[in-house]
């Protein structure tokens, strides 16, 4: 078992999980982010601005509101 923790992955254990499919689970520290991020992005999309690559498209599209973000986050 791998244990993600954040920019600590190296690419002998993302081998194992990409190859190998050795299992993974995340450190306590990052569940604490992923909720952080979680209810930032969820305030942000309460709002009308579009937000890149969340609430609009990329490159081309950054400036198109795609709808279906709000399905997404469900």
């Amino acid at each position: 078992m791998i244990e993600l923790a954040g920019p600590d992955l190296n690419l002998e254990d993302f081998e194992k999980i990409a190859v190998a499919r050795t299992g993974v689970e995340l450190a306590d520290s990052a569940r604490k982010d992923v909720r952080l991020t979680w209810t930032f992005v969820t305030e942000l999309l309460q709002g009308d601005e579009a937000i890149y690559g969340v609430a609009a498209g990329f490159g081309r599209l950054a400036e198109a509101v795609t709808g279906a973000y709000s399905e997404l986050y469900r």
